[in-house]
């Protein structure tokens, strides 16, 4: 099983926003140009499983807003 701890250039919005696209027809090889890592890494975000997804959304998430007093 792959470290959770790896590093792997993009963040969680990245791979998200990269899925998205991937999913409206944008090719690999363009996402891979314009995001900075190989086109095996793209392939990987493409065949992402739903717990992959829920995963980054959960890590997306931006910090509550604080509350005015």
């Amino acid at each position: 099983m792959p470290s959770v701890f790896r590093v792997r250039k993009l963040n969680a919005l990245q791979r998200l926003e990269a899925y998205d696209l991937i999913h409206k027809g944008y090719r690999h090889k363009d996402l891979a140009k314009k995001y900075g890592v190989s086109r095996a890494r793209i392939t990987q975000i493409a065949n992402a499983t739903a717990k992959q997804l829920q995963i980054w959304m959960q890590q997306a998430e931006l910090p509550p807003l604080l509350e005015e007093e």
